[in-house]
């Protein structure tokens, strides 16, 4: 699913030559020529030149960095921006650079370091703050991601980033109340972004505004047409309307752009059930139980199947083996079910007992009993 948004790459960062020729001039297309890997060239030339001043050498290795980086050679941006440090480490930029490129490479504490020192150099950028509560974020320390956020944002009121991030850790943590006025503010600032729509649009679907979380679905689809996230999502909130047909519809695009994604995988066989086409919805289970048997939820969902099927002594299997992998949650949830159907009369406590044992053969063979 949406990631929190770590400020991307700065870029600009001008050679100061004093002269130089005009054409095929490798000085400027160390800082701006259109492919990265021609960057990566001009600069290694730039860098084998006699005489460059240390401010203009550190330079030349700033930009090769984020040549290297914009390529996803990463261990070779690494390299780049350390020799810029080296000379020169008084530039924000540089620790924000390499705190990005040391963040990709899983070097989390290291990032932290140099993108506190980007803040250290320039308190006014949101920036590096902003990447900090990222960070945190992804560890899992939400209070001081919290923190980094709002900072950020008392930075730069106009700086949409940690709006969106805060509110999406609210949004994390069920706090959809404070979370709202997060996402639309950032929504707000910068309207085109369909990250910034997509994660509103789940926040929409959680408060239960289907209608309201499809709009901005379909705002994001508008935007970028081949965000997987979006389809998923958008067949979802169709699906809390009822309308399976749209949900199926937009399952199965998604399913071109991301078929490794097993929450899509699942959807799709609920959305199949809900029509009818059991026996579609049949083989997307037996497919993945092939691939986890021990999975009690997926052979708690393929009994039903088969219940709705009238094969009731295969949905008892697929239910037995359920309650024996998954013990006292599965048992939990046929209770809780069956309860609510009316067909079990105890408390959900997680304990087998010939009555729920009998109210799981009688739901085995009635149609009734997960009727749609």
């Amino acid at each position: 699913m949406h990631r929190f948004l770590l400020s991307g790459l700065l870029t600009v960062c001008v050679l100061l030559f004093l002269s130089g020729p005009v054409a095929a001039d490798p000085r400027k297309d160390c800082i701006d020529a259109p492919d990265p890997a021609d960057r990566v060239v001009a600069c290694q030339t730039v860098l084998a030149e006699n005489g460059l001043s240390a401010r203009n050498t550190a330079t030349a290795h700033y930009n090769l960095g984020n040549a290297h980086a914009a390529l996803l050679d990463l261990e070779a941006a690494l390299q780049a921006f350390d020799e810029a440090i080296r000379i020169n480490p008084t530039l924000r930029d540089y620790f924000f650079n390499r705190g990005d490129v040391l963040a990709r490479l899983g070097r989390t504490d290291a990032a932290l370091a140099d993108l506190h020192e980007a803040a250290m150099i320039d308190p006014t950028d949101p920036r590096p703050l902003n990447s900090i509560g990222f960070l945190y974020a992804q560890r899992g320390d939400l209070e001081r991601a919290y923190r980094m956020f709002t900072r950020s944002i008392e930075v730069a009121p106009d700086y949409p980033n940690p709006y969106h991030n805060r509110g999406r850790l609210l949004r994390g943590v069920g706090n959809l109340e404070a979370a709202m006025p997060d996402l639309d503010r950032a929504v707000t600032l910068n309207p085109r972004d369909p990250g910034y729509l997509l994660e509103r649009g789940m926040a929409f679907g959680q408060q239960g505004d289907a209608a309201r979380a499809i709009e901005d679905f379909d705002a994001a689809i508008e935007l970028d047409p081949s965000n997987a996230d979006a389809y998923m999502n958008r067949g979802t909130a169709h699906a809390e309307l009822g309308n399976f047909d749209m949900a199926l519809a937009n399952y199965d695009r998604a399913e071109t752009l991301d078929s490794d994604n097993p929450q899509l995988v699942t959807n799709r066989a609920f959305a199949l059930e809900q029509l009818g086409r059991y026996d579609e919805a049949l083989v997307i289970y037996d497919t993945l139980v092939d691939q986890d048997p021990q999975n009690g939820k997926t052979l708690q969902n393929r009994g039903r199947i088969h219940q709705k099927m009238g094969q009731a002594d295969a949905a008892l299997a697929d239910w037995a083996q359920a309650v024996t992998v998954g013990n006292e949650p599965a048992i939990r949830s046929f209770q809780t079910h069956l309860s609510d159907m009316g067909f079990y009369e105890g408390d959900a406590d997680g304990v087998m007992t010939e009555a729920l044992q009998d109210a799981i053969d009688r739901c085995a063979r009635n149609p009734a009993c997960f009727d749609n």
